[in-house]
């Protein structure tokens, strides 16, 4: 009896972390491409740099 209730135990909690992996994958917020983090400008997602570029005080500057 105790190795059958160890069992069911281990399949739910495998299938519980499958499926916590599973929702955490699939809500993965964007980044932003550059973000002001305690007053400076800090690169996410951005192919070049991150810089002050007219209007916005923080954006991806390509090179």
């Amino acid at each position: 009896m105790q190795i059958m209730t160890k069992a069911v135990l281990a399949v739910g909690l495998l299938a519980c972390v499958l499926l916590s992996a599973v929702q955490v994958a699939a809500k993965k917020p964007p980044q932003a491409a550059c973000a002001v983090i305690n007053g400076a400008c800090v690169t996410g997602s951005c192919n070049g740099e991150c810089g002050p570029l007219f209007p916005a005080t923080c954006a991806c500057i390509h090179n």
